[in-house]
C-alpha cells in the first residue's frame, strides 16, 4: 500500500507545483489583446481601462477595471465599473488553456436604441446567418451570466421608452442543445406608469445559430400574476409552441398596484376573478389553438390569436357560457350627462385598430345588457384597418328572434354606421320589464327597420339616426286603460251626458305602424290599432333625442256600431273621435293619451247640425201629420155635408 500512497503524493505535489506556476507566470493582462480581438470579431468595440487583476479565493477569477463594450453598427452599449470572469480551474492547469464559465457585472448600465438595433439589423438583412455579429452561439466566449444591480435604458425615438431595473438576473453556461438555468428579479417602468415587479425563472435551451429558444419550467410572477408553463420560440419569423397558465388572480387589485383607476362599476365584485390557459399552434406566431378565458362567472373556451405578424393580423373564435354586460357599467346617476362638447371625446376613437386585421366568432349562451336577457347568440365581426363588419349577429329572447347587420367605419374622426334589424315574434312585455320595468303592454311584436348615424357617443348617435322602420303587435293589451271608456268619455261629452264605463284594460287584435326617421325624430305615417269595436289610427312623431312623443290619433267606431255600456246617439255614429298622446318618456305611460280638446269644436258642431236636423225633421213631420189630419177631417165633413143635402133632395123626390 506504501506505492500508492507514494503516488497519491506525487500527484498533489504536482499539482501543488502546477498552482504555484501559474500564480507565479499567469498573468491576465496579456489576453487583454486577444479579448478585444475577439470582441472585433464578433462586430463589437471592447475598452478596458486599467489593468485587470487574478483573484483565487473563493475561486479563480479576473477582476476587471472600468469597461465598455459598444456595438459597430447600432448605438448599444453595455458599461460597467466592476466585473469578474470566472476561469475554470482544470483546463488553466492541465493545458493553460482560458476558459471563462462566468461573467459577473455589478452595478451594469446598458443603454440601447431600440431604433439604431431595428436600423442596423435592417442594413445588414442582406449578409448570411453565419456572417451575422453575434448570431453564433460559438461566437460567445462567456459561458455564464451573473448580473446584480443593473439598470437599463431602452430609448425610442430619442425618448425614453423603457426602464428597467435588474436586481439579479443570473444565466448559466450556453451551450447548444443543452438546458441552461436561469432567474431574474426585476422592476419594469414606462414613463407614466407606476413600477411593475417582476420574478421569472426556467430552464432555457437554443441551437447554434440562436433560431430557437425554448424555456422548461417557466414560473414568471409579474404585478403579483403568476404565468406558468412551457414554450419554445422562433423569432425569425415569429412562432410561439406550448403551454401557457395565468393562475387566477385578481384584476382590480392588479391594476390598481399599478395605479390604474378603474370607473365605478354597477357590480363592485366585477373584474376580481380572472385566469387564462393557452396551447399553442407553433405553425403561427401566436395562436392558441386552445384557448381558455375565464373572468368572475364567465368562461369563455376556444381558439384565437395572431395569424400574421407583418401585416398585423388576427383571428377569435369562441363561446362562452354567459356575460353580464351590466356588472361592468358605470352606474347611472340623475347627475351623469353625455358631454356634447366635440373636443370632450377623442378624435379616433378606433384609431386604436390602425393596420389590424382580423375577424371575431363569437357564441354565447346567454348575454345580459341593459337589462336585455339574450340567449343563443352568433356573431360575426370582420375587422379591417377601423373598419368593423358585424355580418351577422343572431340570437333568441323573449321567445323570439333577434336577426341584424351593421357596419362601424372609424376610418374618420367622427365614425359612421349602419345597420339592419329584424325582430320575428318577440313577446314585448317581458322586453319591456326589462328594460324600462313597464309591464302593463302585451303582445307578439314584429319589426324591421334600416338605420345610419353617426358621432362618438350616444347623444351624437341619436341626434344623428336616420332610417326607416315598419312593424306590428298581434294579440296585444295594454292594461289600465280602457281606450273604449276613453271614447265613451268623449261622446258622453259630445251629447251632455255620463259615462257608464269604469277603468279597465284595453285588448286589441293588431297594431302596425311604419316610420321615417330624420335625425333622431320618427315621424309615424301611419298607425292603425284594431280593436273589438273600434279602430284607431294617426299619426304622430316621438322625438329620441328629446325623449318624447306627440301623437294624434281618430277613434272610430266598428264592428256592430256600439260600445258595450256607452249609449251612442245615430247622429255620431260615423263620427271620429280625437285622442292625444303627448308627453316625455319618463312620464306615467298611462297617462299620457287623453281627449283631444282642440279637436272636439269640430264635433260639437257637427253634434249641434245634427241636434238642430233632428229637432227640424221632428217639426217637419209633426206638421205634416196636423196637416193630414186636417184633411181627413175637412174630408169627413164635407162628405157628411153632401150626403144630408142629397138625402134632403132624393126625399123630397119621392114625396
Amino acid at each position: 500500500m506504501r506505492w500508492v500512497f507514494g503516488i497519491l503524493g506525487g500527484l498533489v505535489a504536482l499539482v501543488a507545483v502546477g498552482i504555484a506556476t501559474v500564480i507565479a507566470l499567469f498573468n491576465p493582462n496579456d489576453y487583454k489583446g486577444l479579448m478585444v480581438d475577439q470582441a472585433a470579431q464578433a462586430g463589437w468595440d471592447l475598452s478596458i481601462d486599467g489593468d485587470m487583476s487574478l483573484s483565487f479565493w473563493p475561486s479563480v477569477a479576473i477582476d476587471l477595471p472600468p469597461t465598455r463594450l459598444a456595438n459597430k453598427t447600432a448605438q448599444q452599449s453595455v458599461s460597467v465599473d466592476k466585473a469578474a470572469v470566472s476561469i475554470a480551474v482544470w483546463p488553466l492547469i492541465s493545458s493553460q488553456r482560458v476558459e471563462a464559465s462566468t461573467l459577473t457585472l455589478i452595478a451594469p448600465v446598458i443603454q440601447w436604441d431600440l431604433d439604431a438595433a431595428v436600423s442596423a439589423k435592417g442594413a445588414s438583412g442582406a449578409a448570411s446567418a453565419d456572417t451575422q455579429p453575434g448570431t453564433d452561439l460559438a461566437g460567445f466566449a462567456i459561458g455564464g451570466l451573473d448580473v446584480q444591480n443593473a439598470k437599463v435604458s431602452l430609448y425610442q425615438g430619442g425618448q425614453l421608452a423603457h426602464d428597467i431595473d435588474i436586481s439579479r438576473l443570473t444565466l448559466g453556461a450556453l451551450a447548444p442543445d443543452t438546458w441552461v438555468p436561469v432567474d431574474a428579479t426585476l422592476s419594469y417602468q414606462a414613463p407614466g406608469m407606476a413600477p411593475i415587479a417582476h420574478q421569472l425563472s426556467a430552464d432555457l435551451m437554443t441551437n447554434t445559430a440562436l433560431d430557437r429558444i425554448q424555456l422548461r419550467g417557466l414560473d414568471s410572477t409579474t404585478a403579483g400574476v403568476q404565468l406558468r408553463g412551457d414554450l419554445s420560440i422562433t423569432p425569425t419569423p415569429l412562432a410561439i409552441g406550448g403551454e401557457l397558465t395565468i393562475s387566477e388572480f385578481n384584476p382590480q387589485r392588479v391594476l390598481a398596484g399599478l395605479g390604474v383607476a378603474l370607473p365605478p362599476m354597477n357590480n363592485p365584485d366585477a373584474l376580481t376573478r380572472a385566469s387564462l390557459r393557452m396551447t399553442f399552434d407553433e405553425q403561427r406566431p401566436a395562436y392558441a389553438r386552445e384557448l381558455s378565458i375565464a373572468f368572475d362567472d364567465t368562461l369563455f373556451t376556444g381558439e384565437g390569436g395572431l395569424t400574421s405578424v407583418a401585416p398585423l393580423q388576427f383571428n377569435i373564435d369562441v363561446t362562452g357560457n354567459q356575460l353580464n354586460v351590466d356588472d361592468y357599467l358605470a352606474p347611472s346617476t340623475s347627475a351623469e350627462a353625455q358631454s356634447t362638447d366635440p373636443a370632450a371625446n377623442p378624435a379616433a376613437p378606433l384609431a386604436a385598430l390602425a393596420g389590424i386585421d382580423g375577424q371575431l366568432t363569437l357564441g354565447l349562451e346567454q348575454l345580459r345588457a341593459s337589462g336585455l336577457v339574450l340567449t343563443d347568440i352568433d356573431a360575426l365581426a370582420v375587422i379591417k384597418d377601423r373598419r368593423i363588419d358585424l355580418q351577422r349577429l343572431n340570437a333568441n329572447g323573449y321567445d323570439g328572434a333577434i336577426a341584424a347587420k351593421a357596419v362601424v367605419n372609424g376610418r374618420s374622426s367622427v365614425p359612421s354606421m349602419s345597420a339592419e334589424v329584424g325582430l320575428t315574434g318577440l313577446q314585448i312585455q317581458g322586453l319591456l320589464v326589462d328594460v324600462a320595468d313597464f309591464g302593463d303592454l302585451s303582445g307578439i311584436a314584429n319589426l324591421t327597420g334600416t338605420f345610419t348615424a353617426e358621432g362618438a357617443d350616444a347623444n351624437r348617435i341619436m341626434a344623428s339616426l336616420n332610417g326607416t322602420t315598419q312593424g306590428q303587435l298581434t294579440n296585444g293589451a295594454l292594461r289600465g286603460l280602457a281606450i273604449d271608456s276613453l271614447v265613451c268619455e268623449g261622446i258622453a261629452t259630445l251629447v251632455g251626458g255620463q259615462s257608464k264605463l269604469a277603468g279597465g284594460d284595453t285588448a286589441f287584435d293588431a297594431m302596425s305602424f311604419n316610420s321615417n326617421i330624420v335625425n333622431g325624430v320618427a315621424t309615424f305615417n301611419t298607425l292603425k290599432v284594431g280593436l273589438a269595436n273600434l279602430q284607431l289610427a294617426g299619426t304622430g312623431q316621438i322625438n329620441l333625442p328629446a325623449q318624447s312623443m306627440d301623437m294624434k290619433l281618430g277613434a272610430n267606431l266598428a264592428g256592430d256600431s256600439a260600445i258595450t255600456g256607452c249609449k251612442v246617439p245615430s247622429a255620431l255614429a260615423n263620427a271620429t273621435i280625437p285622442v292625444a298622446c303627448k308627453g316625455g318618456f319618463g312620464d306615467d305611460p298611462l297617462s299620457l293619451c287623453k281627449l283631444d280638446s282642440s279637436g272636439m269644436d269640430q264635433l260639437l258642431s257637427a253634434s249641434a247640425k245634427a241636434k238642430a236636423q233632428e229637432k227640424i225633421d221632428e217639426q217637419k213631420a209633426a206638421l205634416k201629420t196636423k196637416v193630414e189630419t186636417k184633411k181627413a177631417a175637412l174630408k169627413e165633413d164635407a162628405k157628411a155635408k153632401l150626403e144630408e143635402k142629397l138625402g134632403s133632395k132624393l126625399k123630397g123626390l119621392f114625396n
